[in-house]
């Protein structure tokens, strides 16, 4: 007999010996000496769309939460091999990888960057030259809570930029993937939990889109985020 239930927007087919979920999985192969304290071997394979799984009609002496098991999977832009209880990964060409890291100056114009392997401790001001500190705009900031209640804050904002690129093509900016965002303190603590246990948020970040100025920005983080 075949049941079929829901997990979340998936759709799932089993009986005692098989499984069939449906949706995006990825490429994978892998063959377990158990399943999750089941001393069945347990074979998965998927293509892409859907993923099988098949408990197998002997058992293993393996009943425990993680047991050895053998195969291949694609995740994230890398191809991990397991064998046993190691596992080992291929990066991809395509794989973005960290370039650097840069905060925007008190002249508006200017970066300070930090590359990647080179770490140049650009949150430490006092490691800069007099007049390279890094360029603060001061907002108010007004927070409405689900009770109706409104808390006026005062956002201090900087700009910093994170830069990615293929792994084979680091030499260029042809593929660079650049995220600016706004930097944001404020000067109480902000949201729901503000001057209870849980505490409110001091820190938070929102990314900027093209042609944004900070204060653009800023308006619409006031929109769509809640605390």
């Amino acid at each position: 007999m075949i049941t079929k239930t829901k997990d979340g927007r998936r759709k799932v087919y089993r009986n005692r010996w098989f499984e069939f979920t449906t949706g995006w999985h990825g490429i994978k192969f892998e063959y377990a000496l158990g399943g999750y304290f089941d001393p069945h071997p347990m074979l998965s394979f998927s293509l892409g769309w859907g993923i099988l799984f098949l408990h197998l009609p002997f058992k293993s002496k393996y009943d425990e939460c993680e047991p050895p098991r053998y195969g291949f999977y694609y995740h994230e832009s890398r191809l991990w091999f397991q064998w046993r209880r190691k596992s080992k990964s291929l990066p991809m060409p395509w794989e973005m990888v960290y370039i650097r890291y840069s905060r925007l100056l008190a002249d508006g114009k200017m970066w300070e960057t930090e590359y990647s392997g080179k770490p140049r401790q650009l949150w430490n001001e006092e490691a800069f030259p007099a007049g390279h500190f890094w360029v603060r705009r001061y907002y108010p900031y007004n927070y409405q809570l689900r009770s109706g209640a409104v808390q006026d804050l005062t956002a201090t904002v900087m700009i910093e930029e994170r830069e990615w690129r293929p792994r084979w093509l680091r030499w260029t900016r042809l593929f660079a993937r650049v995220r600016r965002v706004i930097d944001v303190y404020f000067d109480d603590e902000a949201g729901e939990g503000a001057g209870s246990w849980k505490g409110g948020v001091n820190r938070t970040g929102h990314e900027m889109k093209p042609g944004e100025t900070w204060e653009q920005t800023l308006l619409r983080m006031m929109i769509e985020r809640k605390f």
